[in-house]
C-alpha cells in the first residue's frame, strides 16, 4: 500500500497518462499528436515545450513535471478536450479531464509547485562540481 495522499497518487498517475497519450506510445513520441499539440499551444500563447515524464525511481523529477505542467496547463486542457473521446465518460480523455477540470487539482499542484522546488535546489547544491564553503 502506497503512503502516498490520494491527490499526490492522482498526480503521478496523471502525469503518466497524459505524457504517453500525448506521446502515442510508451517509446516514441507520435509526430501528428506532436503537431496537433503545438497547435493549441500556440492558440493559448504557451511555450512550444513538451511534457515530462516522471520517473518514480528519480522522484525528483516530479517537481520538474508538476511545473511544466502547470506552464502547459491551459494547453493540455484545451488538447484533451477537443480529442474525440473526451465526451465518452469512460474513456481515458475523459478521466483525464475530469481529473485536470476538478477545483482542487490545479491549487494542488500549485501547492506541489512551491513544496517540491526547495527539495529540488538542495539535491542540485550536491551535484556541483566545484566545492562551496559557505
Amino acid at each position: 500500500i502506497s503512503m502516498l495522499p490520494a491527490r499526490a497518487q492522482t498526480t503521478e498517475y496523471l502525469n503518466k497518462k497524459v505524457f504517453y497519450f500525448m506521446s502515442g506510445c510508451w517509446c516514441v513520441c507520435s509526430p501528428k499528436k506532436c503537431e496537433e499539440f503545438k497547435e493549441f499551444q500556440q492558440f493559448v500563447e504557451a511555450e512550444e515545450e513538451k511534457l515530462l515524464k516522471h520517473c518514480a525511481t528519480r522522484w525528483l523529477s516530479m517537481g520538474r513535471c508538476v511545473e511544466r505542467l502547470l506552464e502547459q496547463y491551459e494547453a493540455v486542457l484545451s488538447y484533451l478536450g477537443a480529442q474525440k473521446d473526451a465526451d465518452k465518460p469512460r474513456s481515458k480523455v475523459a478521466i483525464m479531464l475530469k481529473t485536470l477540470q476538478d477545483p482542487l487539482f490545479l491549487p494542488w499542484l500549485h501547492f506541489l509547485n512551491v513544496a517540491l522546488k526547495p527539495y529540488y535546489a538542495f539535491n542540485v547544491r550536491f551535484q556541483v562540481i566545484e566545492i562551496a564553503i559557505e
